[in-house]
Parts: C-alpha cells; sequence; structure tokens
C-alpha cells in the first residue's frame, strides 16, 4: 500500500504541475476553458482522443466481457474502432470548420445552427448528458472498488481521489490540462496494459498458441461463434459502427489546432492505436486470462485481466498496474465530465438564457463538473452493472440516438422536425426496451431504436420543408 501511495504522490505532483501550466497559459475565454482555444497540436490530440476512448472498460469491461462471452464480442469495438476514424475525420472536419465559422463551443451547438434551432439544442444536450452521466459514475466506483479489493484502500478513497484529481485539472486548466494530461495518463495506462500482457505470458512459460489449443479443446463452442445467436452478433456490428456519435470524442476534434492535425491523428488512430490495444484485449479475454485464471463467472471476470497480474507478476508491478487502471479511468471520466458540464452549461442554459456571458459559462462548468460527479456516482453505486453492459447496452445507444441529427451535417435535406421526431422516438424505444427486454426482438438494444428512428429522420426529413438557414450553413462552411 505504501508504494502504491508513493506512485499517487509522483503522478498526482505531475497532475499539479499540468494544471497549473494549463491556468497559467490559460485566456479565461470560454473557448479556451472548454475547448483548449481550439489550438491543440498532434500528440496532445491525438492523446486526447485515444485515451478518452480507452478507459476502465478497456482493462475490466472489454476483457472481462470476452472472458465471459468468447470472441464474438470483438465485433462490437472492431467496429468502433472504425467507426472512431470515420467520425474523426468526418463528422470532425464539419464541427472543426462550425469552431472556425460560428464559433461553436459543443457538438450540440453546432447541431443547432446546422439546423436554426433552440429546441434541438435543447433536445440534444438533454439526451447526450442524460446518458454520459451514469457511464462516469460507473467508472468512478469500479476505481473505488478495485482499490478497495488490490491495495487494500478504503473504497472512499478511490471515489474521492479520481474525483478530486478530475476537478484539480478542470478548475485549473479546462480541457486543455484535461488533453495534455491524458498524454500522461494514456503512457501509464499503455505500458501496464500491453507490458503485463507480455510479461504474464513469458512468465507462465506456455505460448499463446498453446493457450488458445487448450482452451479450444475444453470448449470449442465458446471459442468459435459462442454461445450467440447471428441477430445478436449483427446487432454487436451495429452498435460498434454507432460509436461515432460519442459526444466525448466529437468534441475532442472542435479542440485540434487544424484539419492536417485532425487528418494524423485519423491515420495514426487506424493503423496504431487501436490495432495495438484491441489487440491486446483480445488476447486478455479470450486466451490468456481464461487459461491462466479460469472459472470467473459475471461480474468477476470483470476483474480477470488484475487478478492474472496478481497470480503472476510481482506485487510492485500489480500496484503500477493498478494505477494504469486508474489512469485509464481518469482519462476517459474527466472528459466525459467536461463534455456533460459543457452541455448543460453552454448548450442548456445557454438556450434558456441566451444572454449568459463567458465567465458565468466558465463558471457554471465548474459548479456542474461537482454536480455532475455526485448524480454519476450515487447512479453507479445504487444501479450496478458490468462495465462493458453499461458501455454498449445502455451509454453508447444512447449516444447512438442523435444519429438523425448528425446525418444532417452532410445530408442537405435533413430538417429540424426529422432530428426532433426521431430524437424522440429512438430514445423512447431505447427506454422502453430497457425495462421491457423482449421489445429488442433478441437482438442488440441498439438495433430497434436505431432503425426505426433512421425511418422517421427520413420519411420525415423529405416530407417537410426545407428552411434557408440549412443551404446558410453549408455555404458558410464552404466559403
Amino acid at each position: 500500500m505504501i508504494e502504491f501511495i508513493a506512485y499517487l504522490i509522483v503522478v498526482t505532483a505531475i497532475i499539479v504541475v499540468i494544471g497549473v501550466y494549463g491556468y497559467k497559459v490559460s485566456k479565461k475565454t470560454a473557448i479556451d476553458y472548454m475547448l483548449a482555444g481550439g489550438a491543440l497540436g498532434y500528440i496532445a490530440s491525438y492523446f486526447w482522443i485515444a485515451f478518452v476512448i480507452y478507459s476502465a472498460w478497456t482493462f475490466f469491461g472489454y476483457a472481462g466481457y470476452l472472458y465471459t462471452v468468447g470472441p464474438v464480442y470483438h465485433l462490437y469495438p472492431f467496429m468502433a474502432h472504425l467507426a472512431f476514424a470515420i467520425a474523426i475525420w468526418t463528422i470532425g472536419r464539419k464541427l472543426l470548420m462550425s469552431r472556425e465559422k460560428y464559433g461553436a463551443l459543443s457538438p450540440v451547438q453546432a447541431l443547432a445552427i446546422r439546423y436554426g434551432s433552440d429546441f434541438v439544442r435543447l433536445l440534444l444536450a438533454v439526451v447526450l448528458t442524460t446518458f454520459i452521466i451514469p457511464y462516469i459514475g460507473l467508472q468512478i466506483t469500479a476505481i473505488g472498488a478495485a482499490l478497495s479489493a488490490f491495495v487494500g484502500l478504503p473504497y472512499e478513497f478511490g471515489v474521492f481521489y479520481m474525483a478530486a484529481v478530475m476537478l484539480l485539472l478542470i478548475f485549473l486548466g479546462g480541457m486543455r490540462s484535461v488533453a495534455w494530461a491524458n498524454v500522461l495518463w494514456g503512457t501509464i495506462m499503455m505500458v501496464a496494459f500491453l507490458g503485463s500482457l507480455a510479461w504474464v505470458v513469458a512468465a507462465s512459460g506456455v505460448s499463446v498458441p498453446e493457450m488458445a489449443i487448450s482452451l479450444y479443446s475444453k470448449d470449442p463452442v465458446k471459442l468459435g461463434f459462442g454461445y450467440h445467436t447471428i441477430p445478436f452478433a449483427m446487432g454487436l456490428v451495429v452498435a460498434g459502427f454507432t460509436a461515432f456519435c460519442w459526444p466525448h470524442v466529437l468534441i475532442a476534434t472542435m479542440g485540434m489546432r487544424s484539419e492536417k492535425v485532425l487528418k494524423m491523428v485519423t491515420l495514426t488512430w487506424l493503423i496504431v492505436g487501436g490495432f495495438a490495444v484491441y489487440l491486446g484485449a483480445y488476447l486478455w479475454g479470450n486466451i490468456v486470462a481464461p487459461y491462466v485464471t479460469p472459472g470467473l463467472v459475471g461480474k468477476a471476470a470483470d476483474v480477470a485481466v488484475l487478478l492474472t497480474i496478481k497470480k503472476l507478476l510481482p506485487a510492485s508491478w500489480v500496484l503500477f498496474v493498478i494505477l494504469g487502471v486508474l489512469a485509464a479511468a481518469i482519462s476517459t471520466a474527466a472528459t466525459q465530465l467536461m463534455t456533460s458540464s459543457i452541455l448543460i452549461s453552454n448548450d442548456i442554459f445557454g438556450t434558456v438564457k441566451k444572454t449568459i456571458s463567458e465567465r458565468a459559462k466558465i463558471f457554471w462548468t465548474k459548479v456542474l463538473c461537482i454536480i455532475v460527479i455526485l448524480l454519476s456516482t450515487v447512479f453507479a453505486y445504487l444501479y450496478p452493472i458490468e462495465i462493458a453492459r453499461m458501455l454498449d447496452y445502455i451509454a453508447s445507444p444512447g449516444y447512438s440516438m442523435t444519429i438523425g441529427a448528425l446525418i444532417g451535417l452532410f445530408w442537405r435535406r435533413a430538417t429540424r422536425e426529422a432530428v426532433i421526431t426521431s430524437t424522440i422516438v429512438g430514445v423512447a424505444l431505447l427506454v422502453c426496451g430497457f425495462f421491457y427486454t423482449p421489445l429488442f426482438l433478441g437482438t442488440h438494444p441498439v438495433v430497434l431504436p436505431i432503425f426505426v428512428s433512421l425511418v422517421v429522420f427520413f420519411v420525415v426529413s423529405l416530407v417537410t420543408p426545407r428552411r434557408a438557414v440549412y443551404e446558410d450553413f453549408f455555404k458558410k462552411l464552404e466559403a
């Protein structure tokens, strides 16, 4: 425990330096606080994007769910990997131009400008905030549980530490500090996650192919298609592809310096970033952890990777790995926290009270960060669920109900009436199906809501009138 505390002290000191740096160079304007002034270069932008995506889910949920259900679950992150690249380069470019041409401070504000509708802005902000908050809380409480189980620290310590570090970064330097802190968090996470994989395989004395052959001989079905139906597998493909709607990823594109940076980040993510971590998680969840640490079921499988590392590697390294888990959680949750608070202060408050000053926006964003942490932690405590299921059964499907609005960034015929109707219908179906699962017809929770939502979106767009404001948006972006 003392060694882990020493790790924390060193890392926290570096975080304080990053936060102070962010505070000193900030211009105390809304765009600087919320989007790092739109001036982030390649390194900070890549780590910001990549480690907004990698989270405690990568250590716990992803590998843990593969451990439980087999390789078919890999369809979800594989398609998400492609979807993120598409989102960064296509949607990200439109949002970046919206920031430059209109001064938009969030994806929702850019969409409201596109449709010329305050109600669209209010609706989308409420929907996205609603689905971000539970996932933030799940990561905070997961860290509290991990530090309690593996280090011996009180559960409350993990929750408090993670919340305190996020607030420190946000209060001092806003999104700039969060982005640069992700460089540190991301490096720690990658070394812990992939370094441990190589070390565990070496320490076991058994090669990965030998592990796979042994597991396959015991349960060939699980290591094949798994105990799943074709509709379920196809649902994972759809669910993964809809990851391009994630608001905390899209907002990161608005803080980049230029389209050149955007392009470099996209290529790095496609070729290096996603491949390395997804392959690592695939090997961890399907082969290495099941072979070394068999027999885990349900939520216990969430910690399969940590239990495996603890079984074979030195205690000092295990503590470093737990720091890596903490890094993974904070790197994502801090941006999610900022994003949700920006959606409320900039888009909900900004719609209700149009004359809100920049100073007030910054103040309320900070206050809302505290409120969001409290709400999200209470939710996660009252409704515990596997991390993988929280992400791909609740949060991500909720984000994807904004798909119609995002399509309208490219399809000029899309109308505000279509966005409003399709979003409400999609969310209603998603919520109803959550409480009455037969509504989903045996497939992934996102499939039916997104199909119905898209049908409604296209039909309503074609039967409602086009407005001059729609064309003005495209003309200004193309100018």
